[in-house]
C-alpha cells in the first residue's frame, strides 16, 4: 500500500530538527546552501548538523567564480556549477570587501587582499571571515608593480640556501611532511617539517630532458608552472602560453599546451607523465586540484581545466586606454592530454570577456560549513538561480 504524506506548506518549517538534519546528510554543498535559505528553522538545523564532528561530506563538485555580469554590481558574484552546467548568484557577498582583490582560493575559502596589504580569509558560502595580519608584518617582503589591483606580493629571501640571492616563490604544496616551494626558475625547494625547526634539505632541478621544449621557444611562449597532488603523487605542471603579437602588442594571449611531470619514488627527480587516466586537474590562481572523474561524471578524464592567471599580461591590458585592449581573464579552457587539443570550457557562454578580469575567475569547492571560529561580521549574502 502506498502512503502519501501531505503537509501544509507552513508545516515544513515545523519538522523536527533530527529529521531536517538527516535530510542534510543526503545533500551536496549547493543543495545545502539552498536548504539553509528556506527559513531560519532549516538554517539552524542545517548549521547544527553540518558543524557536528560526525558529519561526513559528500563529494563536492567544483565551481568557477566569475563576475556578476553587471558592470556596476561589484558586490555580487556568479558561480558556475560544472555538474549542472548552470550559474548561481550570490548577491552582495562582497559588500564588505569592495576594495579587496581575490588572490587565491583553497578548500572553499577565498584569500582577499586590499591595496593596503590587509588580508582576509572569506568563505562566500557560509559568510565566515577570518582576519589575517597585514603583509607588512612579514619579515621578507617585496614590492611588485605589475598586478592590476595591488602592488605587493610575497617573496622569500633564500639567504640560508643560496647566499645573497633572493628568489620569488610562485606556488607551494605540502606533501608527505615536506613543503615544496616552486621558484621562478622552475626549481623546487624541499623543506623538511618533521624536525623541530623546518630546514631546506635540497632543491629539485627542472626536468633534465629538454628535448620537448624545442617546440615552445621562449620568444613565442610564456611558461607558467604549478604544483598539484594527485593520488598521493606530487605533479609539476608546465603551461605554455603563446604570445600573439599584433602591431607590436602581445595580446590576446592563449594557452596551447601542457607538460606534466611526477616526482619519482626516490623524491630526487622528475618523470614525464603522458596520461592522467581517470583524473582531471584544475589549475589557475587557486590551489591546484586533482579529482576523480569516476566521482564527477561531468568532468572529462585525462584533462586539465585551466583559468587565466597570467598576471603580468593581465596588467598590460587592464591599464590599456583602448576598451578593445582590455581582453583579459579570457584564457580559460579544457586541455585533453591524449589529443593535445584545447577546447572551450563548458559554460563559456556565461563569461563576459570584457568584465572577466574583475574579479579573475577562480576555481572553488563550495563549502557551506561554518568555521568553528568566526572573526568579523558575517556577510549578508543570498543565493539566487539557477540560470540557464
Amino acid at each position: 500500500m502506498d502512503v502519501e504524506c501531505r503537509l501544509h506548506p507552513k508545516s515544513w518549517s515545523k519538522l523536527q530538527s533530527e529529521l531536517l538534519g538527516f535530510i542534510t546528510t543526503k545533500l551536496g554543498s549547493v543543495d545545502v546552501i539552498r536548504f539553509r535559505a528556506v527559513c531560519n528553522c532549516w538554517k539552524r538545523a542545517a548549521t547544527s548538523y553540518i558543524s557536528s564532528p560526525g558529519h561526513k561530506l559528500m563529494p563536492q563538485t567544483l565551481m568557477l567564480m566569475i563576475p556578476s555580469g553587471e558592470k556596476k554590481d561589484a558586490h555580487t558574484r556568479r558561480f558556475f556549477n560544472l555538474a549542472e552546467n548552470k550559474t548561481f548568484t550570490l548577491k552582495n557577498v562582497f559588500r564588505d570587501f569592495s576594495e579587496a582583490w581575490c588572490v587565491g582560493s583553497s578548500h572553499g575559502w577565498l584569500v582577499l587582499m586590499d591595496e593596503m596589504g590587509k588580508l582576509d580569509l572569506f568563505n562566500p558560502f557560509s559568510g565566515d571571515r577570518i582576519e589575517l595580519p597585514s603583509i607588512w608584518t612579514l619579515t621578507h617582503f617585496v614590492r611588485w608593480e605589475t598586478h592590476p589591483n595591488f602592488s605587493d606580493v610575497f617573496s622569500s629571501n633564500k639567504n640560508s640556501v643560496r647566499g645573497d640571492e633572493s628568489e620569488h616563490y610562485y606556488d607551494i604544496m605540502f606533501h608527505n611532511d615536506h613543503l615544496y616551494a616552486l621558484a621562478s626558475g622552475g626549481s623546487v625547494g624541499v623543506w623538511d617539517f618533521t624536525k623541530s625547526l623546518p630546514t631546506n634539505t635540497f632543491n629539485l632541478d627542472p626536468f633534465a630532458d629538454q628535448s620537448g621544449m624545442k617546440d615552445f621557444p621562449v620568444a613565442v611562449f610564456d611558461v607558467l608552472n604549478y604544483l598539484v597532488e594527485s593520488l598521493g603523487d606530487l605533479l609539476f605542471v608546465k603551461r605554455f602560453v603563446v604570445k600573439t603579437t599584433v602591431e607590436g602588442k602581445t595580446f590576446p594571449y592563449r594557452t596551447l599546451h601542457f607538460h606534466i611531470f611526477r616526482l619519482s619514488s626516490t623524491g630526487k627527480e622528475w618523470e614525464k607523465v603522458e596520461y592522467l587516466h581517470d583524473r582531471a586537474l584544475f589549475l589557475g590562481g587557486n590551489l591546484s586540484m586533482s579529482i576523480s572523474c569516476c566521482d564527477f561524471a561531468e568532468c572529462q578524464e585525462n584533462s586539465i581545466y585551466f583559468t587565466d592567471d597570467n598576471y603580468y599580461e593581465m596588467n598590460l591590458k587592464y591599464l590599456a586606454d583602448d576598451e578593445e585592449d582590455k581582453y583579459v581573464g579570457h584564457d580559460l579552457g579544457v586541455y585533453n592530454l591524449k589529443n593535445k587539443v584545447v577546447k572551450p570550457m563548458s559554460g563559456y557562454q556565461f563569461f563576459d570577456k570584457w568584465t572577466i578580469y574583475d574579479p579573475l575567475p577562480f576555481w572553488i569547492v563550495p563549502n557551506p560549513w561554518p568555521s568553528s571560529v568566526i572573526y568579523g561580521a558575517p556577510s549578508s549574502s543570498s543565493l539566487s538561480g539557477p540560470q540557464a
